[in-house]
């Protein structure tokens, strides 16, 4: 039983889960909020290689991956991606469902020994730590936030690779930054297109 319960939830942190949630909400919220939470998700995945740089915990050798585990990027992410959907849920129930989400995937990390629960519990708290942030930054820098993330992912990848240029394994989290600068600079003319008019 504990392992469907693992299982279920840990399916709710796989890409093709994500894009298809990302782009259900996406189709009712509208093209901003999709890229809000491309923008914001992508700055958290580069922000916990940051802080796996600064704190190089190895994952466990029986996992038999290179890489770090502290803090957990699974539960970072997803505490970024299902808090920030939780923010625009009306329903208390889809609220309190993203919520048990959560907890489930924090159980399935450790369950299956990919974490010790201080790596979970750090990448949740980094993770509702960046939300709060982020949120703050919507409402008081909204017309520059892109261009500060931009700026802000630029300096820390520049710091990954001074302090680990074996971090091989993050090469698509690069192509993403690099498609992310790409749809900022898309959507900066579409926007000024539209003014001219």
């Amino acid at each position: 039983m504990l392992d469907i319960i693992a299982d279920v939830s840990l399916a709710f942190t796989s890409e093709s889960v994500v894009i298809f949630v990302l782009l259900a909400f996406s189709l009712h919220y509208g093209r901003l909020f999709f890229f809000q939470t491309v923008s914001f998700v992508l700055f958290a995945v580069i922000n916990n290689m940051v802080l796996k740089t600064l704190f190089t915990i190895p994952l466990e050798p029986y996992l038999h991956h290179a890489g770090y585990a502290f803090p957990s990027g699974h539960m970072q992410f997803a505490t970024v991606f299902y808090t920030w959907l939780a923010l625009y849920s009306v329903s208390w129930l889809s609220r309190v469902f993203l919520a048990l989400l959560l907890i489930g995937i924090g159980f399935g990390l450790v369950h299956y020994g990919y974490h010790s629960i201080y790596d979970v519990l750090a990448g949740l708290t980094v993770g509702l730590v960046l939300v709060m942030l982020y949120r703050y930054a919507l409402h008081h820098c909204a017309k520059i936030l892109p261009w500060i993330l931009l700026g802000l992912t630029t300096i820390s990848l520049i710091y990954i690779h001074i302090q680990d240029s074996t971090l091989h394994y993050f090469a698509p989290v690069v192509n993403y930054y690099k498609s992310l600068l790409i749809i900022i600079v898309l959507q900066k003319i579409n926007e000024r297109f539209h003014v001219k008019q």
